[in-house]
C-alpha cells in the first residue's frame, strides 16, 4: 500500500539522518537580517551535538519498537516534537529535524513528487470576537475567551473539512495558528467545490462576518529547500481574495444573488449579546441566543480542560454521561467538539476516529492503545482568572486595581512579521527552505502560546488572555498591573529573538472604565497600536515607527514606559508623605500644556512656563518638610530644577512624558473605590 511505502521510507530518513553528524537548532529571529551584508551566519554559532548526546538520541530513537511497527505517522510526529526540535543537520542550521520530518510526512502523497500546497486564512476574526455588548456586563468574562477558542476551531476545523473531504489523512495538516493553516493535497485534488460548500456554512451562520479564503498552488518535492517564491504567491492570492469576500456566493458572472444579501429576520427577543440570533428558550439565561449561552458554558469549562476532541457528530445522553467534560457544540454541521478535562484519557466512544488534541505536556504512552483517533498536541492561552472556579467578572478585575477601579487594555504585535518571514528568513542565497519557514512559525506560536500561558498563570494571575497566539496578543486585567506585564514581556520578547534589532514588538495600552463597550475601545486599542508603528516619537533620529508603545496620548520608546510607571509611583509617595503638594504635580500639568503653545503651535507667550516654574519651584522648597524627608525633597526640587533647561533633550523628553506620567500618578492615587 501506498501509506505503508510512506511509513517506511520516513523511517528510513530519520534513521540515516539520525546517524549523522547533527547540530543544535538555531534560533533564526535571533540571525534574521532585512539588509543582507554579504556574510553567512557566523560558523561560531553552530554546536554540534556531543557524541554522548547523539548516542543518548540514537538509543531513544532505537528503543521505540513499538512506534516503529505502529504506523501511526501521530505517534511519530509527537515523538518528535518532544526529541528533536532542537537538532538539525548542520548543513541546515535554521531548520530542525522535527520540522523536517512534519514536511516530509506532510507533502508524502504519492510517487508523482507533486502536490499542491493549500493556504487558508480565516477573515473578520476581531470584528467577530467584539461583537458582544458591553466590558461590564457579568457573561462577557465567561464568553468572551471562548469566542477566541471558537474562532481557533473554524480555522482547524475548516482544515480538517477539506482533508475529510479530499479522503486525505490528517498527517496533511502541516500547520495551524491565528485563524491560518496549511495543508498538502494531491496535485488534481478539486478544492472549488468544498470551498463553496464552506463559504455558504459561513455565511449562513455567521451572516457574512467571518470569511474562509483559500489560496493553492501545485509545488514540486524538489522546490522544498527555496519555497519563498510560493509562500509569497499563496499570501498574495489570500490579500486579492478578503478585497472581495465571498463575491463568489454573492454574485454570478452575470448578475447578483439579491436573496442571498438577506437573512431571515424571526420573531420574538434576540439576543441581548451578540443582536444576531433569537433568544433560546431553553438557555440557562433567557436573554441569550443558543451561541452566545454555549459561549458561555465554554467560557466555564475551558480553563478546567486539558484537552479537545474533534469528530463526526457522536452526542447523545449516553455520551454526556460517559465523557469526562462538555459538549462545546457543532460545526460546519458536522464535527462535535468536545472539552475534556483528562488529557491522559479519551472515552471509548471517540477512539475510533476523530482529531485529539492534548493542550499539557505530561508524558502519553500511546502504544498501548487501541485509538485509531488523530492525536496532537498543542498549548492553548486558556488561562482566565478565576474566583471559587468561576471566571472573574471584568468589573472584578477592576476592582483588584491599585487606585482608580479601572481596566487594562493590552495589545501587542510583532513588527513587520510578513516581511521578516517573506525576506528575512531567506540566506545568501537569496531563499529559504520550506522546514525553516515552519520553525519560525512554530517558534512564534509557541512564544506566545506556550511560554506566555504558563508565565500569567504563575506571574500575572489576574490578568485575562483574550487571544494570544500567531505574533499578537491581547490582554484585559487591573490597569494597575498592565504596566509591570508590558516591560516584562518586552523584556521576555527580546531574550527570545536574542536581541536582534530587526525584530521588534509594538504595543499599546489602554485604560478604560470596567464597564466601557469592549467593541469600542477594542478598535481603538488597534488604532493606537497602529500609531506606535506608523508614528514616530520626537526624539528618534530616524524618522520611523515601530518598537514602540502608544500610551496615554503619546507614543514612546519601550525604555521610557519603565520611567513613566516609576517616575507616577514616586509622585504618589512624595504627596502621600509630604515632600510635595498634589497642587505642585497639576501646576507641572498645567506648565507643560502652556509649554506646548511654543513646541508645538510657536508661540512665544508659552516659553512663560520656565518663569512659572521657577516660582512653583522657589514656593514648594519654603513648605516645612520632617528632617528624614529632606533628601527626597532635595531630589524633587533637582529635578524640577532640570526641567528649566532650553534647549535640553533630557528636559524636553521629560516634558513630553508628562502627560503620561500624570494620567498614572492621578490613577494611582485615586481614593479607593473610584472608577
Amino acid at each position: 500500500m501506498q501509506t505503508d511505502r510512506i511509513w517506511r521510507e520516513t523511517l528510513d530518513w530519520l534513521q540515516d539522518v539520525l546517524e549523522r553528524p547533527l547540530a543544535r537548532s538555531l534560533n533564526r529571529f535571533a540571525h534574521i537580517k532585512l539588509k543582507h551584508d554579504g556574510q553567512l551566519p557566523n560558523i561560531r554559532n553552530i554546536q554540534l551535538l556531543t557524541e554522548s548526546e547523539k548516542t543518548r538520541l540514537l538509543a531513544e530513537w532505537n528503543s521505540q519498537t513499538s512506534l516503529h511497527q505502529s504506523g501511526r505517522f501521530d505517534w511519530l510526529l509527537d515523538w518528535g516534537r518532544r526529541h528533536l526540535k532542537d537538532a538539525a543537520l548542520p548543513e541546515r542550521p535554521f531548520s530542525s529535524l522535527y520540522d523536517e520530518l512534519r514536511v516530509r510526512t506532510a507533502v508524502s502523497l504519492d510517487e508523482s513528487k507533486r502536490f499542491q500546497l493549500v493556504l487558508g486564512d480565516l477573515s473578520g476574526i476581531q470584528s467577530y470576537l467584539f461583537a458582544i455588548a458591553h466590558i461590564g456586563e457579568g457573561g462577557v468574562a465567561k464568553r468572551l475567551r471562548s469566542r477566541s477558542f471558537h474562532l481557533s476551531l473554524i480555522a482547524k476545523t475548516a482544515a480538517l473539512y477539506i482533508l475529510d473531504a479530499l479522503g486525505l489523512s490528517y498527517r496533511h495538516l502541516i500547520m495551524t495558528a491565528g485563524g491560518i493553516f496549511m495543508l498538502a493535497v494531491r496535485e488534481h485534488d478539486q478544492l472549488e467545490p468544498v470551498r463553496q460548500e464552506m463559504e455558504r456554512y459561513l455565511y449562513a451562520r455567521y451572516h457574512g462576518s467571518l470569511h474562509l479564503h483559500l489560496s493553492s498552488q501545485v509545488v514540486s518535492i524538489d522546490q522544498l529547500g527555496s519555497i519563498s517564491d510560493v509562500i509569497g504567491n499563496l499570501h498574495q492570492d489570500i490579500q486579492r481574495s478578503k478585497m472581495q469576500p465571498a463575491v463568489r456566493l454573492l454574485k454570478d458572472e452575470e448578475r447578483w444573488h439579491d436573496s442571498i444579501w438577506l437573512h431571515e429576520r424571526k420573531s420574538g427577543a434576540y439576543c441581548i449579546s451578540c443582536r444576531r440570533h433569537p433568544v433560546q428558550d431553553a438557555a440557562a439565561d433567557e436573554t441569550l441566543c443558543e451561541y452566545c449561552s454555549q459561549d458561555e458554558q465554554n467560557g466555564l469549562m475551558l480553563p478546567k480542560s486539558q484537552a479537545m476532541w474533534i469528530g463526526r457528530k457522536i452526542s447523545n445522553e449516553s455520551f454526556n454521561h460517559a465523557v469526562q467534560g462538555r459538549h462545546a457544540g457543532v460545526l460546519w454541521d458536522r464535527y462535535d467538539v468536545w472539552l475534556l478535562r483528562d488529557a491522559g484519557y479519551l472515552p471509548e466512544s471517540m477512539r475510533r476516529a476523530g482529531y485529539w488534541e492534548r493542550w499539557v505536556d505530561r508524558p502519553y504512552d500511546p502504544s498501548g492503545s487501541d485509538s485509531e483517533c488523530w492525536m496532537s498536541h498543542a498549548y492553548i492561552s486558556n488561562y482566565i482568572p478565576q474566583k471559587d472556579g468561576a471566571p472573574i467578572h471584568f468589573e472584578g478585575l477592576a476592582d483588584m486595581s491599585t487606585g482608580k477601579k479601572m481596566l487594562g487594555i493590552f495589545k501587542a504585535d510583532v513588527d513587520r512579521l510578513g516581511l521578516l518571514l517573506s525576506y528575512g528568513l531567506r540566506s545568501e542565497r537569496g531563499d529559504y527552505s520550506f522546514a525553516e519557514y515552519l520553525k519560525a512559525s512554530r517558534q512564534l506560536e509557541d512564544f506566545f502560546g506556550e511560554r506566555l500561558t504558563v508565565q500569567l498563570r504563575d506571574q500575572f494571575p489576574h490578568l485575562y488572555t483574550v487571544f494570544s497566539g500567531g505574533d499578537d496578543l491581547f490582554i484585559i486585567g487591573p490597569w494597575s498591573e498592565l504596566p509591570d506585564f508590558a516591560m516584562w514581556l518586552r523584556q521576555e520578547f527580546e531574550q527570545f529573538v536574542e536581541g536582534n534589532p530587526e525584530v521588534t514588538l509594538s504595543a499599546s495600552l489602554l485604560f478604560v472604565p470596567p464597564r466601557a463597550p469592549i467593541a469600542t475601545f477594542a478598535r481603538e486599542a488597534d488604532r493606537r497600536l497602529e500609531e506606535a508603528k506608523d508614528k514616530t516619537n520626537p526624539f528618534r533620529s530616524a524618522k520611523e515607527g515601530r518598537n514602540q508603545v502608544a500610551i496615554c496620548g503619546i507614543t514612546v520608546e519601550w525604555n521610557d514606559l519603565p520611567t513613566i510607571w516609576e517616575r507616577a509611583k514616586q509622585w504618589t509617595e512624595w504627596v502621600k508623605k509630604g515632600v510635595c503638594s498634589s497642587q505642585f504635580i497639576r501646576r507641572l500639568l498645567e506648565l507643560w500644556e502652556l509649554r506646548e503653545t511654543y513646541v508645538r503651535d510657536g508661540k512665544i507667550d508659552g516659553l512663560r512656563y520656565n518663569a512659572l516654574l521657577n516660582y512653583a519651584i522657589r514656593r514648594t522648597e519654603k513648605l516645612p518638610i520632617k528632617n528624614e524627608l529632606g533628601d527626597e525633597r532635595r531630589k524633587l526640587l533637582e529635578w524640577a530644577e532640570s526641567l528649566r533647561r532650553f534647549p535640553n533633550d533630557e528636559a524636553a523628553r521629560d516634558w513630553y512624558l508628562m502627560p503620561a506620567v500624570y494620567r498614572l500618578f492621578a490613577a494611582y492615587r485615586a481614593k479607593e473605590g473610584d472608577s
